[in-house]
C-alpha cells in the first residue's frame, strides 16, 4: 500500500534508502491490575543518527497517510504473510 503522496513502489524505495528497517505490528497485552487487555500498535524502525529526521517523517507519512483502498495489493500482502507463517510453522515442525 502506498501513501497519499507516494505509490507503493516509491514508498518501498524510500524505506530502503532512509532506514535500516521498518515494521509495524498490532499487540494485545494484559496489564497488571486491569481486567481488560490493552491494545497497542508497535512501530519498529532503524536508521542512522543522520537519517533520524527522515525516519520520523517516513513513519508519520505511513501512519497518517496510508492509502488502504488497494484491494489487490492488500490481498497480495495477506497471502505473503500467510505463506511466511506457514513456512515458519513447517520449519518448526508444525504441519497443517
Amino acid at each position: 500500500m502506498g501513501t497519499e503522496s507516494e505509490s507503493f513502489t516509491q514508498l518501498v524505495e524510500r524505506i530502503g534508502t532512509t532506514t535500516g528497517g521498518l515494521s509495524f505490528a498490532p499487540m494485545v497485552l494484559d496489564k497488571k491490575g486491569q481486567k481488560e487487555p490493552v491494545a497497542l500498535f508497535m512501530v519498529k524502525a532503524k536508521a542512522t543518527a543522520a537519517k533520524a529526521a527522515d525516519l520520523l517523517d517516513l513513519v508519520s507519512d505511513v501512519l497518517l497517510g496510508a492509502k488502504l483502498d488497494d484491494q489487490a495489493r492488500f490481498k497480495q500482502m495477506a497471502l505473503e504473510i500467510k505463506s511466511s507463517l506457514e513456512s515458519g510453522a513447517d520449519r518448526e515442525g508444525w504441519k497443517s
